[in-house]
């Protein structure tokens, strides 16, 4: 969990307002602190959650020339705060990975 500042005021439906949406590539690199050229998305979902929404994604991301990695990240964010869980590994290992990677960040909850 982090604390945000640019999120510390806002109430939770301007939250919502802001990032109640599928989240594309440009969003991912943003949220991320990425470049969008060093993103291929997978698959990116919203799903609501009481009064939040939890970010689900898959995405290949470009480590360095010759390293790509698979991400699997799911957040919320709240007031004040988002709630974030994540897991890499090498693409070529993603197959193995799959289950573990949708069992822990699925099971991650906004309090």
């Amino acid at each position: 969990m982090k604390d945000v500042a640019a999120i510390a005021d806002m109430t939770m439906p301007e939250v919502n307002a802001e990032y109640a949406h599928v989240f594309e590539v440009a969003d991912w690199a943003d949220f991320l602190a990425l470049k969008p050229q060093d993103i291929t998305l997978i698959a990116s979902d919203i799903r609501p959650l009481g009064d939040a929404y939890f970010h689900v994604a898959i995405m290949k991301i470009k480590v360095d020339d010759n390293v790509d990695a698979i991400t699997r990240y799911c957040f919320y964010v709240l007031r004040r705060r988002v709630v974030m869980a994540g897991c890499y590994v090498e693409a070529s290992l993603y197959p193995i990975y799959t289950s573990q990677f949708e069992a822990t960040t699925s099971s991650l909850r906004p309090w």
